[in-house]
């Protein structure tokens, strides 16, 4: 699978976008370090990245909030924050981390059944940097 990995479309524009605009970037995912890093790493996406937290780093998987625990011990001047994810899973860390969601790509069904309602709908992350622009 790892060799199969392929570069979502404006997913480089979207942190590229956030981070022109002074937005520290991060990754936040239920998935080991080493498979993490190899993937950014092999689609040019690690550099562009303030900071990356696995499974590794914290002591509870997503949907529990302590992933974005780390986050604020590692980005102590972090104030506000957002979380853009592609399942129901990330909407409710969001949710009992107490920050908004952007889901791109997400299954309907599967967020209603959960009951996570998003702040904003994307189907392309090239839409992320103008809903930062307007606040989301």
């Amino acid at each position: 699978a790892l060799a199969d990995a392929a570069l979502e479309p404006g997913a480089l524009e979207a942190v590229t976008g956030a981070r022109g605009r002074g937005f520290a970037t991060a990754v936040w995912t239920n998935n080991a370090r080493v498979c993490t890093i190899h993937v950014l790493e092999q689609l040019a996406l690690a550099p562009h990245f303030d900071l990356v937290i696995t499974r590794d780093d914290f002591r509870r998987l997503k949907p529990d909030p302590d992933g974005f625990r780390v986050i604020r011990e590692r980005l102590p001047r972090l104030t506000e924050a957002v979380v853009v994810g592609d399942s129901w899973v990330d909407g409710l860390a969001a949710r009992a981390a107490r920050l908004p969601f952007i889901a791109y790509r997400a299954d309907e069904r599967e967020l209603a059944r959960h009951g996570v309602v998003p702040r904003a709908r994307i189907t392309a992350l090239t839409d992320l940097p103008p809903l930062l622009d307007a606040g989301a």
